[in-house]
């Protein structure tokens, strides 16, 4: 895997950079649609949510001011069912040092094959539809997936599909023309996460943790959670966060409009294509002079 070097960065990263040491990175949460619908989903992703896609010319302009920064991570709900994904990828790894792609993989190749391969144990075929799928992939892209209970329970094949994508792993992820193929473990404790990552064999290729989500599942008074977390009214430098709903500086702000429609200080603002009044530039200056 590749990280590509800029010669110039955007004005915006520049200043992402000068908060952060360079380390500037941005999150487009670009749809709340998912083709699953998990017991633990933070973000309220699932099947019915079909009015949450950002607009492409609206990512696709907020890419561009980005251009030259350090990592971009694309996500959703499922970012493979934004109708502009592939356009909204190839902008971002063109823009990015690195592009990080979190996604459940089904949709590469498509629920019902994957049903079809499971069923006849065909690694083979699996192995070739992800490989087609994602041979044309850039080389600047890190793609994880999620390994956790909440993903085997809500859709059945899941686990024969993770097989495949552990096997193309160990091959891909020595090649230096190829996507790094990585997975996510956060399971409610981190001995069950390492449970997981030993039974797919895949721990050099894992970040393990814990889940993270719990008190958005537990606290029954979510804004008394947030406001008692130091951390959660802090902006993280060199940071932003996007989804249709707006611009924020952390992640815990994002959540909390989406889930309660609690807007916080975090939100700095919305986006409108081709709007120099809504730039994600514009934004996040006035939240400097704000926060920083």
């Amino acid at each position: 895997m590749r990280q590509k070097v800029f010669p110039a960065s955007s004005p915006l990263v520049k200043r992402l950079d000068a908060q952060s040491n360079r380390r500037s990175f941005a999150f487009f949460y670009i749809t709340n649609l998912c083709n699953l619908r998990c017991g633990h989903c933070s973000f309220q992703s699932g099947p019915d949510k079909k009015e949450t896609h950002m607009s492409t010319p609206r990512v696709l302009d907020a890419l561009d001011e980005l251009t030259g920064i350090h990592d971009i991570t694309i996500t959703g709900g499922e970012p493979l069912l934004h109708p502009g994904f592939k356009q909204v990828l190839s902008r971002a790894a063109g823009n990015a040092g690195t592009v990080y792609l979190m996604t459940n993989g089904i949709e590469l190749i498509g629920k019902e094959r994957i049903r079809g391969f499971a069923k006849t144990e065909d690694m083979t075929g699996l192995k070739k539809g992800l490989k087609s799928a994602m041979e044309s992939f850039p080389e600047n892209l890190h793609l994880f997936f999620p390994l956790d209970s909440f993903h085997l329970k809500a859709f059945r094949p899941f686990s024969f599909l993770l097989k495949g994508l552990a096997t193309l792993a160990h091959t891909w992820n020595g090649l230096p023309d190829r996507p790094f193929i990585g997975f996510i473990c956060n399971e409610t404790t981190r001995e069950k996460s390492r449970e997981l990552t030993a039974r797919f064999d895949v721990a050099p290729h894992t970040h393990v943790g814990t889940a993270l989500f719990s008190p958005w599942r537990k606290q029954k008074d979510i804004g008394d959670w947030y406001c008692s977390h130091e951390l959660n009214r802090m902006p993280f430098p060199g940071g932003i966060y996007i989804n249709y709903k707006g611009v924020y500086l952390n992640e815990a702000a994002l959540l909390m409009d989406l889930r309660r429609e609690i807007e916080t200080p975090l939100k700095i603002g919305t986006l409108a294509p081709q709007s120099s009044k809504n730039s994600l530039e514009r934004l996040y200056l006035k939240a400097v002079r704000k926060f920083f």
